[in-house]
């Protein structure tokens, strides 16, 4: 299988060996102090492949189809009122609804709400990390932008 070839040249690449050496990795293990091995890369790396194909449907029939401002009011009502197999929407819209619209039965409302309120509670300097560390050194992957790009996110200016 092809991913299996792609896997050690992964690992290998000076992007992912920056990352960990100079880039927002290393900042990372030096704040926290975590020390990150490879004893598992093998077993989990074929994630790094894997991609939201429902996802990537619903963004070919409802975002590659419009403009984005349409599109986004289109996919906020089906988040608001839900979807049922009866509405008269694209097929893969269906399908992605239809299965997050499901309530799991592990679903502890509790601790939700917990979870909830302690977001709450967080200040500007949690938001200032969340965006300048994680979020932004998300951007050293570059599979990360596709949905940036076809939401035209990447244009927007805070």
């Amino acid at each position: 299988m092809e991913i299996t070839i792609l896997q050690p040249r992964f690992k290998d690449s000076s992007h992912f060996k920056d990352f960990w050496i100079k880039g927002n990795g290393k900042e990372l293990i030096d704040f926290s102090g975590a020390q990150p091995n490879f004893k598992d890369f093998e077993k989990f790396a074929p994630y790094y492949y894997h991609a939201d194909e429902i996802g990537d449907e619903v963004v070919k029939d409802v975002y590659l189809t419009k403009k984005f401002n349409e599109a986004s009011r289109e996919i906020e009502g089906y988040i608001r009122n839900g979807v049922s197999e009866n509405n008269d929407v694209p097929e893969s819209v269906k399908k992605l609804f239809l299965q997050t619209q499901k309530i799991p039965d592990w679903l502890d409302y509790d601790l939700v709400k917990s979870g909830a309120e302690l977001c709450m509670r967080s200040n500007l300097d949690s938001l200032i990390s969340l965006r300048d560390y994680c979020l932004m050194g998300g951007y050293d992957y570059a599979y990360l932008n596709k949905p940036l790009i076809a939401t035209e996110a990447l244009k927007k200016v805070p």
